[in-house]
């Protein structure tokens, strides 16, 4: 006589983690698997071993901060998600570390946006309008354009 076990009583979710290589045998990339979907947090490196990427996900859609890094090391960028939208501040960075641009999104839609140039310099600032804009003054996402 068999047992049969039923599987809602106990589930033990189907964990793995994907890992790839370089051609050179250093680590490309470890991706958690649950379930058959991205879930937890993954990193990539490039092929000097300098990482690459880190971000997490929640049953496959981003969830946290994801992060990219240039070849040498230097930040690139940084945008927040919740399950699987942009949400908060997203950050990008010149190679040599000044800010590049940081845009502010709300469940995906762009809501704020600075730029500077390679001098540190705004060359762009865009803010939420509280009425109806002209279509002189705005940009088609309906923020102001206040570009010098």
């Amino acid at each position: 006589m068999s047992e049969k076990t039923d599987k809602s009583q106990n589930p033990q979710p189907l964990t793995k983690v994907k890992t790839t290589r370089h051609e050179n045998g250093k680590v490309k990339s470890k991706i958690p698997y649950v379930n058959g979907k991205k879930h937890g947090a993954q990193t990539e490196w490039w092929h000097n071993g300098q990482v690459q990427r880190r971000e997490t996900r929640r049953d496959g859609a981003k969830h946290g901060a994801d992060r990219w890094w240039f070849i040498d090391g230097n930040k690139w960028t940084e945008t927040i998600h919740v399950n699987g939208k942009k949400h908060g501040m997203m950050t990008v960075w010149y190679g040599y570390g000044r800010k590049e641009r940081e845009i502010y999104y709300i469940l995906d839609r762009e809501y704020a946006r600075i730029e500077w140039d390679a001098e540190g310099n705004a060359t762009e600032v865009t803010v939420p309008l509280p009425y109806p804009p002209s279509p002189q003054t705005t940009k088609p996402n309906g923020v102001l354009n206040l570009k010098k």
